[in-house]
């Protein structure tokens, strides 16, 4: 009798678990699936904000400076400002992805690949636009 009850146990964790260790793995590759997609969209949206803000400064001449709040996304390798491109490297499930964008002026300084919120200032010198955290 009680080997009876202990096989129906068993029998019955084992059908919760095969129904539930498939759920979970969907789940899971669909978290981190949309957790790309939202690395991916704040690295979009910075390098179209530092891209818009720098023509902006740079239309305006030296000395203009502004300051503007960016977020740094996770899974960052590297953010490059060079001549008129701003680049940022994310890896991915699917490898490394470059998001960029190209402003009218040249850039440079630098943004840090840390993930959270700055507050960055774009000055505009002479031919450039100098990007540095405030």
């Amino acid at each position: 009798m009680r080997s009876q009850i202990s096989l129906e146990y068993i029998v019955l964790v084992s059908a919760i678990l095969f129904i539930l260790v498939p759920l979970w793995s969907y789940f899971l590759s669909y978290y981190n699936s949309a957790k790309e997609e939202i690395s991916l969209s704040y690295a979009r949206d910075l390098v179209d904000s530092v891209r818009d803000m720098a023509d902006f400064v740079h239309t305006q001449g030296s000395p203009a400076k502004v300051l503007l709040k960016v977020h740094v996304p996770e899974n960052v390798l590297s953010i490059n400002l060079t001549e008129n491109r701003i680049s940022i490297f994310l890896s991915l499930s699917s490898g490394t992805t470059e998001v960029y964008a190209e402003s009218r002026a040249n850039l440079t300084g630098y943004i840090p690949t840390s993930p959270g919120d700055y507050l960055l200032s774009l000055e505009a010198m002479e031919g450039y636009v100098n990007v540095a955290p405030a």
